[in-house]
């Protein structure tokens, strides 16, 4: 290798170097992006925890709202008892069922007591007629 081709490999290679670090400031330059620390002091302290004072009043916030709903809850329970006590005790005995009066039966289509047929249909002569049918009724 010769001392010519050595100097222009590495004149090539430091070229590129340049030529690549060019190029990454042009494009940090156009995105705006900032990359690396900022000037400004951290101040993590502010936004990663809540103070103590902030932890305490949204505890003792917490609290308050538990005990109102506790205190609804209850008022409630005691709303619904008193309810069901009125309306056990307004309650009144139903009225014992009274049975309806007997009813008598009669011919009320004027035929002779002593024939034994009341003209109310097949089957109801008591003469042997169709056995499928128990009374005055004409469904065939």
């Amino acid at each position: 290798m010769s001392f010519r081709r050595l100097a222009t490999g590495a004149a090539l290679a430091i070229a590129g170097l340049l030529a690549a670090v060019g190029i990454g400031l042009l494009a940090n330059s156009i995105s705006g992006d900032s990359v690396g620390l900022s000037a400004e002091p951290l101040s993590a302290r502010e936004t990663l925890a809540p103070s103590t004072q902030d932890r305490a009043q949204a505890r003792a916030e917490r609290r308050a709202a538990a005990r109102q709903l506790a205190r609804k809850r209850r008022a409630a329970a005691r709303r619904r008892a008193q309810r069901e006590a009125a309306a056990r005790t307004n309650t009144t005995e139903a009225p014992t069922p009274v049975a309806p009066p007997p009813t008598t039966t009669f011919d009320d289509h004027g035929g002779g007591s002593g024939s034994g047929d009341d003209n109310s249909g097949k089957g109801s002569s008591g003469s042997g007629g169709d056995s499928s049918h128990s009374g005055g009724s004409d469904d065939d």
